[in-house]
């Protein structure tokens, strides 16, 4: 008991570690791009390459309840690779519009690779990730038309809820280039404006998942 309770406090200190050197990272990102190498550079020293010893791999299935809570159709697979590595890829899909003009279509991928201090699939993990979609989106004034791209890095927890069921969940910081084509007046499509494409910095990824575990 005392051993179990002192690994757990041990794996939470150093994702605690971890979390603070991300932020940092973060903020001088936004200064310095050449420091995304160093990340890279220090993370693989770390954590390790993963070792090719995995007892088995492991294959879940999920789906994002913020997602569907958007409107969003989405579903994921995630494989364990190792003890503690995963790569995941989710899909998602809106199609939807509205009155006057609003419009929400979207369609991307975003695919992760995760590290898990305490072992894959439950605790702690952080994760890098990537994105790229396409849409035809406008709510407000403007509607806007072409693809977007980007990353950041992430954080999550996972429970075991059930045989073979997990609840998961997970938040990520980066960067996302919005690469406009088109831009228009929401109201009157025939007003067209300069795309005006930029880079955002902020939230890409959020995230409660229900993870069925297939083997």
């Amino acid at each position: 008991m005392l051993a179990t309770s002192f690994s757990r406090l041990t794996c939470s200190f150093v994702t605690g570690l971890f979390l603070l050197y991300v932020i940092n990272l973060i903020y001088m990102f936004k200064k310095r791009k050449r420091q995304l190498f160093l990340f890279l550079f220090t993370a693989i020293v770390l954590f390790h390459f993963p070792s090719q010893e995995a007892s088995a791999q492991t294959i879940g299935v999920k789906t994002n309840a913020v997602g569907w809570g958007a409107r969003t159709i989405n579903a994921g697979a995630e494989w364990g690779f190792a003890e503690k590595w995963t790569a995941d890829l989710s899909a998602f899909y809106n199609p939807f519009s509205y009155s006057r003009g609003r419009t929400t279509h979207l369609l991307g991928v975003q695919p992760e690779v995760r590290y898990w201090p305490c072992g894959a699939w439950h605790g702690h993990f952080v994760g890098l990730h990537g994105q790229y979609a396409s849409y035809d989106w406008g709510l407000k004034k403007y509607r806007y038309k072409g693809n977007l791209y980007g990353g950041g890095l992430s954080y999550g927890y996972a429970w075991v809820i059930a045989d073979r069921w997990n609840l998961e969940a997970t938040i990520g910081f980066g960067a996302t280039r919005l690469a406009h084509e088109y831009r228009y007046e929401r109201r009157d499509t025939n007003v067209y404006l300069s795309p005006n494409p930029r880079t955002a910095w902020g939230l890409t990824r959020i995230g409660i998942n229900f993870i069925y575990i297939i083997k």
